[in-house]
């Protein structure tokens, strides 16, 4: 699952469906639309939207990871509500920001 459907998601998505050992089944954005265009693109089944993905909507065994593809200042707040789920999280850089 990416969550994203920007640049860096549509540029990645392409090669994560074609790896070996990977199937890619979706896509989520803050517009359904958005994840629904991305999937139809690439003719993946689950187009949800930012919510329903990290409120747990969608069951985690729709998926056994989330590729974040966001813009950075979101990464921690949508990573963490992955990882308490229990879900595995690939984040594009960076994770988080550093604070003083």
């Amino acid at each position: 699952m990416i969550l994203g459907t920007g640049a860096i998601a549509r540029k990645v998505a392409p090669q994560i469906v074609r790896a070996g050992g990977c199937t890619l089944v979706g896509a989520a954005s803050r517009e359904r639309s958005r994840a629904r265009s991305m999937c139809d693109d690439l003719s993946l089944p689950l187009a949800l939207t930012s919510d329903e993905l990290l409120s747990g909507t969608a069951q985690a065994g729709d998926y056994d990871a989330v590729y974040i593809t966001t813009p950075n200042r979101q990464h921690v707040e949508q990573a963490a509500a992955l990882l308490a789920r229990g879900v595995h999280v690939l984040c594009e850089k960076p994770l988080c920001w550093r604070r003083r």
